[in-house]
């Protein structure tokens, strides 16, 4: 109330806040809902996974890049999924190397943080635009805010694709990029100098075919 007993007019303003929950007049979106995502989803998959098999394992198929799943625990039910980018999520920044593909792995919450084995396969024709060789595969794995490099291995090399596998301790962001050596090109100027002379170093021809240096 107002020194004169009377209600102000502000003091019952407060109650408006309940009139957030009507809809507007148009219906408008929220902002997050008209939000362009980052990358682009440009395959996605559901398998169960194989809880009777000697090594429980999920399977997709032909479209997938990711070809097969085996985990280390013996009990494992439920389903995995597949979510194949354009590529690499902001969240994540680049991977190491030259990204070749990138996917998000989800599998059951018990086996999340488990070790399994993750098999994926590329189109030769895919390698070959990219001027990319099986040998410089390597499947990386997004954890603690980084990209880490797991150890792969060649499974299988045909005239229509290139099958890697590698051992992870679990499931996240996956890419799998290409990786290659630095050429180190260093220019010394002057080329002969004498004692307290300065020099200038230069590597600024340096080159690393895949990647950054």
């Amino acid at each position: 109330t107002d020194g004169s007993g009377e209600e102000s007019a502000s003091g019952g303003g407060g109650g408006g806040g309940g009139g957030g929950g009507i809809a507007p007049a148009d219906d408008t979106e929220t902002e997050a809902e008209n939000a362009e995502p980052d990358v682009e989803v440009v395959h996605e998959e559901n398998t169960e996974i194989e809880a009777n098999a000697e090594t429980p394992q999920a399977e997709f198929s032909e479209e997938s890049t990711v070809e097969r799943l085996e985990f280390e625990t013996e009990s494992v039910s439920g389903s995995a999924s597949v979510q194949e980018f354009d590529s690499e999520p902001d969240d994540t920044g680049d991977s190491p190397g030259e990204a070749v593909t990138v996917s998000e792995i989800s599998v059951p919450e018990e086996v999340e943080d488990q070790p399994a084995t993750v098999q994926m396969s590329v189109a030769t024709e895919r390698l070959a635009s990219m001027d990319v060789d099986a040998g410089e595969l390597r499947i990386n794995r997004f954890s603690d805010g980084e990209w880490q490099q797991l150890e792969t291995s060649v499974v299988e090399e045909t005239n229509e694709e290139v099958v890697v596998s590698a051992e992870t301790p679990g499931f996240s962001y996956f890419a799998l990029s290409a990786v290659s050596e630095p050429s180190a090109a260093l220019a010394v100027d002057p080329a002969s100098a004498s004692v307290g002379e300065e020099i200038t170093l230069d590597a600024t021809d340096s080159e690393n075919e895949h990647g950054e240096i």
